[in-house]
């Protein structure tokens, strides 16, 4: 147990210098190491304590840590295959947490009972992905790494309304955080866009990591639920 209190005061140091040196922006390589070892401390918590490991989750939480940890390395290789490379490993970390949701959700309930709600989600995921692709268009135009965008905004999108799904007609502690946890990422993506394309500014560097710390507690607590938690209210629901 002290163990773990021990990680999680190191996870919060590390944070709180990262948010230091991001307000001070004296030293952009002090900055960039803490920025990038917070969520490789978290996977370490998970794979150091945590006893309910699934296939799935290891791998969302391995790649994204060390697609995160590709950023002490950008100035050692190419630009071009570092971009490639770190947005590979988030597509298919992105991927993995997908399967998570999707291998305790019920698509013939959500059928059943949600098919307004199916539409309207797909509907505004359209938008949404029309939207990010608007804002990154300018600078990329339509080189290899637009469609990759394209592809990383599909999937992150998906993985907010399949959070979403999965939390409606489940409603248990599990789908619950997994919901949370899909829309803090999601918000931290989009500011980091804001944040990279839009407006530079130091806050929304802050705000970004914030989310996605946040969002990896929510992934970690998941992990301590079942799925069959919420059986009950299915049951009534199709019972109406």
């Amino acid at each position: 147990m002290w163990k773990t209190r021990l990680l999680a005061v190191l996870i919060c140091i590390v944070y709180f210098l990262f948010v230091y040196f991001q307000i001070e922006g004296e030293d952009n390589m002090l900055m960039t190491l803490t920025e990038v070892l917070l969520v490789p401390l978290v996977a370490l918590g998970y794979f150091a304590f945590e006893k309910k490991k699934t296939f799935y989750f290891t791998g969302f939480i391995l790649l994204f840590a060390l697609s995160d940890l590709l950023d002490l390395f950008v100035g050692y290789f190419n630009y071009e295959l570092y971009y490639l490379l770190g947005n590979i490993m988030y597509i298919i970390a992105y991927t993995f947490l997908l399967l998570e949701i999707f291998k305790s959700t019920d698509f013939s309930y959500l059928l059943k009972r949600f098919k307004v709600h199916l539409i309207v989600l797909l509907v505004l995921n359209i938008y949404l992905v029309y939207v990010l692709q608007s804002i990154v268009h300018p600078f990329i135009g339509f080189t290899y790494k637009y469609y990759i965008e394209i592809l990383y905004n599909v999937i992150m999108v998906t993985l907010l309304s399949i959070g979403l799904l999965n939390y409606i007609h489940k409603e248990n502690n599990k789908a619950m955080y997994l919901f949370l946890g899909s829309v803090l990422i999601v918000f931290s993506e989009v500011i980091w866009l804001a944040n990279t394309y839009v407006v530079e500014k130091d806050f929304l560097g802050i705000i970004s990591k914030s989310f996605a710390l946040a969002a990896f507690f929510c992934f970690y607590m998941q992990v301590q639920y079942l799925n069959e938690e919420g059986k009950e209210t299915r049951v009534k629901l199709d019972n109406n």
